[in-house]
């Protein structure tokens, strides 16, 4: 995520306002002062995650499904046991989706902007 920065950086090129990007050769050989709150990936038109210090969040959309998926980094590092559908854990999707709604609205990224509605409305699995 911060590849390009960091390579634009060194290169003596301006890293467009528009991109989570952050420039890594600052920190070469130190420990990050701040390290990010929370990672963000996107694959295609099919898939977007958020992750923070514990916990990993996944939606997907294939063949006009949705789907989520949660994991307990801390305790399930290799992603084996989806928690989603574990009561108890409503707050921290609610929490991962806000962050990822959040993030999405700032790199102008609309995939799934409905989304919302069908999460209120239960019939995202």
């Amino acid at each position: 995520m911060d590849l390009y920065a960091t390579l634009a950086g060194l290169a003596g090129i301006d890293v467009p306002g528009s991109l989570d990007s952050r420039p890594l050769f600052p920190f070469i050989g130190a420990k990050p002062t701040q390290p990010r709150e929370n990672i963000f990936a996107m694959y295609k038109d099919c898939q977007r995650s958020v992750r923070d210090r514990r916990w990993k969040l996944i939606r997907y959309h294939v063949q006009g499904s949705d789907r989520l998926q949660l994991f307990d980094l801390e305790n399930d590092p290799n992603e084996l046991n989806d928690l989603s559908a574990v009561s108890g854990n409503e707050e921290t999707i609610q929490r991962l989706l806000d962050f990822l709604r959040e993030w999405q609205h700032r790199v102008g990224d609309r995939w799934m902007p409905d989304l919302d509605n069908r999460l209120h409305s239960g019939s995202v699995t």
